[in-house]
């Protein structure tokens, strides 16, 4: 009879499928486990032209996806940034990301255009690390960041004027301006700082700024019937 009542037990009858779910299960996981990517390591040193490390500079490492815009009729491309880091006291910075297939390319970018010094330095152009990222082994990225050509210009001209000053901080913070103007029929110590590719034109009176007005920027024009630093 006890034999019986354990063969209708619904319990009894549930426990080896139960057991052969949780078997799936674990093995499915396994998989999925094996399956994922392992990151890749990307380290370096970022320094000046000089030797002198970049500390607290921003190296983001961006991947691009390529799809077909049926409205265009064409290929477009997408930009995402998959991770970044910041450079350490001495120029070194780490990073490590996964290459899930899903992009066509991988970059890196050494700088933030919202915090990068343009002034000094020249914006570096992107490296361009996709077969090597592929791969999945560790990659080593130096970069050296050069000055900018009129650098050594603008930090004479900020020392004669003084950092302090407000022709000295506008300097400090756009470089030389492209166009010089003295409007006509103004005072003697009137003049226009045009930084026409910024999109911002400072006036000053003698070393005293006086406004300044944003427009949209445009290329520089030729610098005609204009005092130059």
């Amino acid at each position: 009879m006890a034999s019986s009542r354990r063969s209708r037990d619904p319990l009894l009858g549930r426990a080896p499928r139960a057991v052969v779910a949780l078997v799936v299960l674990a093995s499915a996981a396994l998989v999925s486990r094996a399956q994922e990517p392992a990151p890749v390591l990307i380290r370096g040193r970022v320094q000046d032209e000089h030797g002198q490390p970049l500390a607290d500079l921003d190296v983001t490492l961006i991947r691009t996806h390529k799809a077909v815009d049926l409205r265009k009729l064409k290929w477009e491309e997408s930009e995402a940034v998959l991770t970044r880091a910041r450079t350490d006291a001495q120029g070194f910075y780490e990073i490590q990301a996964a290459d899930d297939g899903s992009f066509s390319s991988y970059f890196l970018r050494f700088y933030d255009p919202k915090q990068f010094d343009s002034v000094r330095y020249a914006p570096p152009a992107d490296e361009d690390i996709t077969r090597r990222f592929h791969r999945g082994r560790p990659l080593v990225e130096n970069r050296l960041v050069r000055e900018q050509p009129d650098w050594s210009k603008v930090k004479e001209e900020v020392a004669r004027l003084g950092e302090d000053s407000p022709k000295g901080q506008v300097l400090r913070k756009a470089g030389l301006p492209e166009k010089v103007e003295k409007p006509g029929g103004a005072g003697a110590g009137m003049e226009e700082w045009w930084y026409y590719r910024r999109g911002v034109v400072y006036k000053f009176e003698g070393d005293t700024m006086i406004g300044e007005r944003r427009f949209e920027p445009v290329p520089a024009p030729p610098p005609l019937g204009a005092e130059g630093m």
